[in-house]
């Protein structure tokens, strides 16, 4: 991040030690330059630098994080805030998961995917058909995707973990057909942000689309969610008599309508708001008897509070898992 010098890479707790300096100073006594004497750089390092701690604090103020008691120009070295500060118990518990949250608030979606690229796995399906792509990311102790990037394929391969490691962990899923959730168990322990998705949310969308020669290419996507639906029409084939009936699918979870398509391999990725938060998981358009709505350009994702629900059944599968193709 050259608008920010790296800082977010080099100084991980730099912004949440901000707003602690400024507790308080409603008489805008203490100033930038201050902040930027007292924040102990590593050794061979240069001074913080005032016009950078100035671009911060025009974040935090954007979000009412901070409140500007004087702003200036130039060097911005005699600038001043007030900031209620944090709750250090809950800091002194869950440090990265804090840093992480005003990191994302003020350093924006180009941390955000650094952050999470390396949280995000490519998912490799062969079939008799062929080979086909789908994504699945870290949370909580495992990995969630959508269920139809396990269910489509003849072997499933995932980069990073080897087929007897794969075997061994469980797998669950809902009994729903309509569900188009999985998670695999891995008992990694995982640090996450985990957040309730709101209409008109900026979001961050990322996957890996299937991309003819190539595998490493992890698309991010910047959309908004723009509707979230409470109920939905879900195909459903009976007798003759009743083939192609449509009834209305309560018992599953919202859907979220964002403005980015998921293409193929998407399924199963990260939907992540300009918090750093964790807010859905991307699945693709349901269809069925020749219904699709794929042409209105949208894309379908679960919140991730639809994950707990899918859990809560505690129903394992078996998959057919291989050693991941492209491993080196």
């Amino acid at each position: 991040m050259k608008e920010f010098l790296d800082y977010d890479q080099k100084y991980p707790d730099l912004v949440v030690r901000l707003v602690q300096f400024f507790k308080n100073n409603n008489k805008g006594e203490k100033k930038i330059w201050e902040f930027c004497e007292s924040y102990k750089v590593p050794k061979g390092e240069d001074i913080i630098q005032p016009i950078v701690v100035g671009k911060i604090c025009d974040r935090l103020w954007e979000r009412s994080i901070l409140y500007c008691i004087n702003r200036g120009l130039g060097l911005r070295t005699n600038d001043s805030y007030a900031s209620l500060g944090l709750d250090q118990d809950l800091y002194a518990k869950y440090p990265d998961l804090i840093n992480h949250r005003f990191n994302s608030i003020v350093y924006g979606f180009e941390y955000i995917y650094t952050h999470y690229k390396k949280r995000t796995i490519p998912v490799v399906v062969k079939t008799e058909k062929g080979e086909s792509m789908g994504t699945c990311f870290k949370i909580y102790n495992g990995l969630a995707t959508a269920k139809h990037c396990l269910l489509d394929g003849k072997t499933v391969g995932i980069r990073g973990y080897s087929k007897n490691q794969l075997q061994s962990f469980n797998v669950y899923m809902s009994e729903n057909p309509y569900f188009d959730l999985a998670f695999i168990e891995t008992k990694e322990p995982f640090v996450y942000n985990e957040g309730i998705p709101h209409v008109l949310d900026d979001v961050l969308v990322m996957g890996y689309p299937k991309v003819a020669c190539f595998l490493d290419f992890c698309t991010s996507e910047k959309a908004n969610i723009s509707a979230m639906a409470d109920l939905r029409l879900t195909p459903t084939i009976g007798s003759i008599a009743a083939e192609g009936e449509m009834y209305m699918a309560t018992d599953l979870p919202k859907l979220l309508l964002i403005t980015a398509k998921i293409r193929g391999g998407n399924s199963g990725g990260p939907v992540i708001n300009d918090e750093g938060y964790v807010v859905g998981i991307a699945t693709g358009v349901p269809d069925g008897q020749g219904y699709s709505d794929d042409h209105v350009g949208y894309g379908m994702a679960y919140p991730i509070q639809a994950l707990d629900k899918m859990l809560n059944e505690q129903n394992k599968v078996q998959i057919d898992f291989m050693d991941f193709p492209y491993d080196d």
